[in-house]
């Protein structure tokens, strides 16, 4: 992540990552928790992905979410993220 990406990310991720509130949302979800910076790289990733995808969170953290989204599912990714 780029300097400026991990000021916004750690300025986000304190208060979603807080150990009860992530437990709740993973089990309200009934999957995991995934946050992105506007560039589309992974920022943080639940344990659980693991389950899902087959990555682990090592595997992920830094790295394109491009890499493991359908690629018709890109464009609207792109233009989600964009509009942020």
């Amino acid at each position: 992540l780029s300097k400026e990406e991990a000021s916004g990310v750690r300025e986000v991720l304190p208060g979603l990552l807080d150990a009860p509130l992530s437990h709740t949302l993973s089990q309200a979800i009934g999957g995991f928790l995934l946050v992105v910076t506007s560039t589309g790289k992974v920022a943080y990733v639940a344990q659980a992905i693991e389950h899902f995808f087959g990555h682990t969170q090592v595997d992920l953290l830094g790295h394109s979410v491009y890499g493991i989204i359908h690629p018709e599912d890109r464009l609207i990714m792109e233009e989600q993220l964009s509009s942020m």
